[in-house]
């Protein structure tokens, strides 16, 4: 929210004697730009949750949460805010800011940990998404509550509601995605549709805000927005970037190397030696276990590795033809 000098805007039609409000495209295309990135630093993450148990399982989770609740949400969620232009001065209280990252980190947290427990099932799926969708509304909506400006500020009820709809079906769908996408071409597809739903929410719940001038309120001293909106990208890019290298392995991990994912997730091999991109019926012949969502190569490695070798019977020697007479 603020000022600039001649942004490129959307206008937005007010009510009565609400202010007029406006949106920064530059804004709104990098709001999406981190929902998409924290989505897909999520989906990359959340593989590695069912890799392992106990405090390297609850690790993973909540850099899981940190993803997406952190980056993919909370993140989209405050630039689409600085995006956002009423016509009187605005800043943010950075307190409350700061318990609306807590709000959306926690939730998203809570959620993944219900829904990752083995075995996955759909009760869970939805109690799980349930929760964070309402998690997530209250991070919005507390977040709202940072802005400090010269106005009331009230919401448009049905347009609350259906905010609050949005949040819990992309809260539900996001997590089933996390545990069921593989692949390169549909992680990105999902990670997409992911940050379509997150602004969805958003632009929802934004547009359910009115703002009434009332000269006898004055804007409390606050954060700058724009200060604000630029470091938060800045960090949440670079947060997020750490997360994607280091859950796909980058080149420390000795069981996880980006080009055994490319090769062993994206590509299988086809029967003329050359790869065939995405064929999820000929990874599932070729290993049961992806089938029934496994998308773990080390744990597959490490099983193969445990079978028996086949010994190759020994070739005896030729005997030479007997010449009868």
């Amino acid at each position: 929210m603020g000022t600039a000098a001649n942004p490129t805007v959307v206008s937005l039609t007010a009510a009565h004697t609400h202010l007029d409000a406006s949106y920064d495209l530059y804004f709104v295309g990098l709001s999406y730009g981190l929902a998409a990135l924290g989505s897909f630093a999520a989906l990359a993450s959340a593989t590695r949750i069912r890799e392992h148990h106990g405090a390297k399982r609850l690790g993973w989770a909540a850099v899981t949460a940190l993803a997406l609740g952190g980056g993919g949400i909370w993140s989209m969620h405050f630039v689409g805010m600085v995006a956002y232009h009423i016509e009187v001065p605005v800043s943010f209280d950075l307190r409350i800011t700061l318990l609306s990252l807590v709000i959306a980190v926690a939730v998203s947290g809570v959620g993944i940990w219900v829904v990752a427990a083995d075995p996955f099932n759909t009760e869970r799926l939805v109690r799980g998404g349930i929760f964070a969708g309402l998690g997530i509304a209250a991070m919005h909506y507390t977040g709202m509550a940072a802005m400090r400006t010269a106005g009331a500020i009230d919401y448009n009820p049905s347009l609350v509601l259906i905010s609050v709809v949005i949040a819990t079906v992309a809260a539900t769908v996001a997590f089933w995605i996390a545990f069921h996408v593989g692949g390169i071409i549909r992680v990105l597809s999902a990670s997409a549709v992911m940050a379509g739903a997150v602004c969805g929410m958003h632009y929802t719940a934004m547009a359910a805000t009115r703002v009434t001038p009332d000269p006898s309120l004055y804007p409390q001293v606050g954060c700058d927005p724009f200060t604000l909106g630029i470091l938060t990208t800045f960090g949440s890019t670079i947060v997020l970037i750490f997360i994607i290298v280091t859950a796909l392995g980058g080149v420390t991990s000795p069981e996880f190397h980006v080009h055994r994912i490319w090769q062993d997730r994206i590509f299988v091999p086809s029967p003329r030696g050359g790869p065939v991109p995405d064929a999820p019926a000929a990874t599932a012949a070729r290993d049961p276990a992806d089938h029934l969502g496994e998308t773990d190569i080390a744990a597959r490695d490490r099983r193969e590795s445990t079978l028996p070798l086949r010994t190759l019977p020994r070739q005896q020697p030729a005997t030479p033809p007997v010449m009868r007479r």
